[in-house]
């Protein structure tokens, strides 16, 4: 019997953990709702929820860069480079690149990696971060300037959001822990290095370089 159209759409999906596999099945709301907030500035215009209740990601990156900063951002970057769709598929061209900075003041730096929606704390999207840095920052201050200075510089209160998505990532092991990919590396160093900054991020930054 036909009962007409559905007022629904979508996908649901539901999932049990196998018994024989996890002897202890046993779910942290907290770990739970934090993965999802994090999912929703990862994916800014998706519809979230989590116990009833929308999470906010309408900000993307930047968002995630100021919830970290919790409240006491000095100063804020955040840019998107999309990828070349006829790009060669190891080139940096072919990367997409969305990173957000920000600074709270003092305190050691918060360093926050993804490739496409997968955690992945270490990498070259990481390194290029902080090449990029180095060459945005040298650029500013119209000579060059060392890593190691810049690093000592701008690390204190640093939060950086970094997001790239290629077409095949290499990972350095199965976890995906470190992102392994020169061209990920080369594409947020480019990134940053040619950002398009406002005049009080150039200012805060020259603050803290000179």
């Amino acid at each position: 019997m036909s009962l007409g159209p559905s007022p629904k759409a979508g996908t649901t999906i539901r999932f049990r953990p196998d018994p024989t596999i996890f002897p202890l099945i046993a779910f942290e709301p907290a770990v739970i709702a934090e993965r999802l907030q994090t999912l929703a500035w990862l994916t800014p215009r998706l519809a979230i929820s989590w116990q009833g209740d929308r999470l906010i990601g309408t900000r993307g990156l930047a968002g995630l860069a100021e919830h970290l900063c919790v409240g006491l951002c000095e100063a804020q970057l955040a840019l998107r480079c999309v990828a070349e769709p006829a790009a060669e598929i190891h080139s940096p061209d072919a990367v997409a690149v969305d990173v957000a900075l920000a600074w709270r003041g003092d305190g050691e730096p918060i360093v926050r990696g993804f490739v496409d929606m997968t955690v992945t704390p270490k990498g070259t999207h990481v390194d290029g971060m902080w090449a990029g840095l180095t060459a945005l920052a040298s650029r500013i201050a119209e000579a060059p300037l060392a890593a190691d200075r810049v690093h000592a510089r701008l690390a204190p209160g640093l939060v950086a959001i970094v997001r790239v998505t290629l077409p095949e990532p290499h990972f350095a092991g199965s976890t995906k822990a470190k992102l392994d990919s020169a061209s990920a590396g080369e594409a947020v160093e480019r990134a940053l290095a040619s950002a398009d900054i406002s005049l009080p991020v150039r200012r805060f930054l020259l603050s803290r370089l000179m």
